[in-house]
């Protein structure tokens, strides 16, 4: 489907398919109904939003993520002080989008049919409601280029790209209590022995199966997988990309996701794989 999908998506049980996607328009771009707005040096502007499939492809409906912020009334977060004239082509650059799912009954007011989604360049995670198209709930400054929010106990979780110590590799696991908005690193903690440096200035992700207290976590740049226990913050193991006959050369790796069902490769497991 030529719509400029890319990025992470998900599917739901009825099989509509929620993918990021985006348009590409001509600068400027105004930022609500305010004298700002957006320009490029290209002279275009990259508007993400969401596109809404069914499983052939057939398009069902679209979320336009500037149009959803400036109605929920966050032109801020594209607004500095004292610029009126913000210079990019990628405003909010779009990496994710994720159904809430069973979490919601850990969460007020938020259904299970809400979008949890990532906007990379403004810093920002929140939760997005695809019938009003507005945010019920955001959280911006937490994380620095953050990839894959998850829900996580009254929370979320996700990879803060490039927020972290510097002396611990810079990347780091932060959970964000959804109802204080206050954050928390889970990974890596003084004193918790890790395997090698926390470091992936972009990509990354992070998978955890609901009610779970384990999570897949990738490091791109270290071309590595780690399976870390969230409560005490110990990676369990570790499984590195090496390419063959180079002595042990790295090769990014840029996902990895729990499955429950295999069946299709015709593998048999028990449980969780």
């Amino acid at each position: 489907k030529e719509i400029f999908a890319h990025h992470s998506f998900c599917v739901a049980d009825d099989g509509t398919i929620f993918v990021p996607s985006l348009d590409i328009v001509d600068a400027p771009v105004m930022i609500g109904n305010t004298d700002a707005k957006i320009v490029s040096e290209s002279g275009k502007v990259y508007k993400d939003c969401i596109r809404m499939l069914d499983p052939d492809g057939n398009e069902l409906g679209r979320i336009p993520i500037l149009d959803a912020l400036f109605n929920s009334g966050f032109n801020g977060h594209l607004i500095r002080e004292n610029a009126s004239v913000v210079s990019t082509e990628d405003p909010t650059h779009l990496n994710d989008v994720q159904l809430i799912g069973d979490a919601a009954d850990q969460l007020d007011g938020i259904n299970a049919g809400d979008l949890l989604v990532s906007l990379r360049n403004i810093n920002l995670i929140g939760v997005l409601d695809p019938k009003t198209q507005r945010f019920k709930w955001l959280s911006s400054g937490a994380s620095v280029g953050q990839h894959s929010p998850r829900p996580y106990k009254q929370g979320f979780v996700l990879l803060d790209n490039l927020g972290g110590d510097q002396e611990l590799g810079g990347t780091q696991v932060v959970y964000i209590d959804y109802a204080t908005g206050m954050p928390t690193t889970l990974l890596p903690r003084p004193g918790v022995e890790m395997p090698d440096s926390c470091r992936t200035i972009n990509s990354g992700h992070v998978d955890i199966p609901w009610g779970s207290k384990h999570a897949l976590v990738t490091v791109t740049h270290e071309g590595a997988i780690w399976e870390v226990d969230l409560e005490t913050g110990e990676v369990e193991w570790e499984y590195i990309y090496a390419e063959p006959g180079t002595g042990g050369e790295r090769r990014m790796i840029l996902c990895a996701k729990y499955v429950d069902d295999v069946s299709f490769l015709g593998v048999e497991t028990d449980g969780d794989a």
